[in-house]
């Protein structure tokens, strides 16, 4: 690989550099208290033997408060590798539970953390939490995964600079490329909520109300609950501080509460084993330290049958101070037997109907309402990451509420396309050196073309942008109508390309392009279905996976200056794969020769 300008600008800190794993053999002290019990969950049984039952087995959320506390520590490390002083987080954004997370023990729970990409006073750290069995020969679950972001902290106790990282392999680079469009979203995290929210709350009742009808309702009120802990030295970090992980854990003991509250008792039915499918807006607004009492509440907002959305809050005071707001977040709860969008788990006998819970103040009501929003963004997420990878979904639905999403998963597909687990191979090379690669993965067929260019990354980046010039130099391009604008940096609209001189095909595409972090640029565009793009008759609609180009400076020498390397990626379904590479062959001579075109028109 040809040194890139963030190499030079990383104060020689690559990405692998904070790499951190911390490994932990599961005892019976881990898994005790009220957000994790080692008793099995009761078998189905007669309400009255159920009961009875229930007495003696909690509900749980199956040691997610101990193993969130052991991620935010593993975190921690790799950012002051990074930074060389302390650090403190400052939120936890897309954790994701990938399967059923039940603490035994004589389980080894193994988290590995990295920093992905460091920011002038931020970075982001990604974490990932694995079980293995010591004892019997099973393959490790994968279980957990989130991203922590976090601040670095000066001798005046105030946000400092943070050094560069470099990523210097294909999975660092795309991380790095992809933390910057995770932190853009954090900023509009209330607007997307809000606009998920305007989804026709009456059709949503009336989902959640079909599976509550043998449940009767509860108040809000009657899930709440309030308790204090005192931050003492074994809770905090070497700066004296309250480790993160250690609040958290304690707001997964007071959702898990409150959710137990509000499910027991449910018209005799067995309190069903609950666990976490998602936790949304964790941001540590303020610190707490040493001697601080912490105070967390906790109510189910919403309920929607199969699920529960859990809002918990915490304030810090001193003896002699005054309450203070530190952090607020929300809890995803189902039971064990189900999936969040209401779909039977792989051993579910049955649904397990949940109470709907009745807003009273207008407190309550706020929050009822919110739940919506965040509900949908995230089952509309879980469905698009079901897509991204699926052959059979070549054309994302538009949506605008997930419209940033959908912009951000358009680079991130071109991206993991380009740097893939799978290897590219050489198919042909042109006298100029340029080569053809292709390689299928994951049912998708992919090619590229690579050349070195004498210009500057940035001018060959506005001019593959440019619309209007774009006919000069590729011969198969036809012409483009943009329709809508999304933000800054993304477009939709209807391309036409001929495949012959006899064949014309149209295009509905979402087209994102970005200057990354590291230097480089992206445009990438995919098949959206968007109704201002509708079929055409004088034209045979087509669609394509995310495709575009790579633009990437390469460093400076006596001989070569203001060169860059420029990519052109094309992916193609499964349906396509018996001809994708005979394809790729066929139009190389094509692609080649618009590249010769494109460099002519640059120099």
């Amino acid at each position: 690989n040809q040194p890139t300008m963030a190499d030079k600008a990383s104060d020689g800190l690559s990405c692998g550099d904070s790499a951190m794993c911390m490994t932990h053999l599961i005892t019976a002290a881990d898994v005790a208290g009220p957000t994790a019990s080692s008793t099995p969950a009761p078998a189905p049984a007669p309400a009255a033997a159920a009961a009875a039952e229930n007495k003696t087995t909690t509900p749980t959320t199956g040691g997610l408060g101990f193993v969130l506390r052991l991620m935010d520590i593993c975190a921690c490390g790799s950012a002051e590798l990074v930074a060389k002083k302390p650090c403190v987080t400052l939120s936890l954004d897309e954790l994701v539970l990938d399967a059923g997370l039940v603490l035994r023990p004589g389980l080894l729970l193994t988290v590995v953390s990295q920093v992905n990409c460091a920011f002038n006073t931020s970075m982001e750290v990604g974490v990932s939490c694995t079980i293995e069995n010591l004892l019997v020969d099973e393959p490790v679950t994968h279980v957990c995964r989130a991203y922590f972001t976090f601040v670095a902290l000066g001798s005046d106790g105030k946000k400092s600079s943070i050094p560069r990282v470099a990523p210097l392999n294909d999975t660092d680079r795309r991380r790095f490329a992809m933390a910057s469009e995770r932190r853009k979203l954090r900023f509009k995290r209330k607007e997307i909520i809000a606009e998920a929210e305007a989804v026709d709350e009456t059709k949503a009742a009336a989902t959640a109300t079909k599976s509550t009808l043998a449940v009767r309702s509860k108040q809000c009120s009657e899930s709440r609950v309030q308790f204090t802990e005192i931050v003492l030295p074994p809770h905090a970090n070497h700066m004296g501080n309250t480790f993160g992980g250690q609040v958290l854990c304690w707001m997964d003991k007071a959702a898990a509460i409150a959710a137990c509250r509000h499910v027991r008792g449910s018209a005799g039915h067995a309190m069903p084993p609950l666990r976490v499918v998602g936790i949304d807006d964790v941001f540590f607004i303020g610190p707490s330290t040493v001697g601080d009492r912490i105070e967390l509440s906790s109510f189910v907002a919403r309920s929607f049958g199969t699920s529960l959305d859990v809002v918990v809050t915490v304030h810090a005071y001193r003896l002699d101070g005054v309450r203070r707001l530190i952090n607020q977040a929300y809890w995803h709860l189902a039971p064990a037997n189900t999936e969040e969008g209401g779909q039977p788990g792989n051993n579910a006998s049955a649904m397990t109907p949940l109470p709907a819970a009745v807003p009273e103040t207008e407190h309550e009501l706020t929050e009822h309402r919110a739940a919506l929003g965040r509900r949908n963004l995230r089952l509309h997420r879980k469905a698009l990451d079901d897509s991204v990878h699926s052959e059979l979904v070549l054309s994302w639905v538009w949506r605008q509420h997930l419209a940033a999403d959908l912009c951000k998963r358009n680079i991130q597909c071109l991206l993991e396309a380009l740097w893939g687990r799978v290897p590219w191979e050489l198919m042909s090379t042109s006298a100029e050196g340029w080569t053809l690669h292709s390689k299928t993965e994951n049912g998708v067929t992919c090619g590229k073309l690579t050349a070195q260019l004498d210009a500057e990354a940035g001018k060959a980046f506005k001019l593959a942008l440019d619309v209007k010039r774009r006919p000069k130099w590729d011969k198969l391009f036809r012409r483009a109508d943009i329709v809508a604008r999304v933000g800054d940096n993304n477009d939709i609209g209807a391309w036409v390309f001929a495949d012959s001189p006899t064949s014309v095909r149209d295009f509905s595409l979402l087209r994102s392009w970005r200057a990354l972090d590291d230097a480089r640029y992206v445009i990438a565009s995919r098949s959206v279905l968007h109704p201002g793009v509708p079929e055409s008759k004088n034209f045979t609609r087509a669609e394509v996976l995310s495709s575009g180009f790579i633009i990437e400076p390469l460093a400076t020498t006596k001989k070569r200056k203001g060169a860059c390397e420029f990519t052109y990626l094309l992916q193609l379904g499964k349906s396509a794969t018996s001809l994708g590479v005979s394809t790729l062959t066929g139009r190389s001579q094509v692609i080649m020769e618009n590249i010769r075109r494109f460099s002519a028109m640059l120099k």
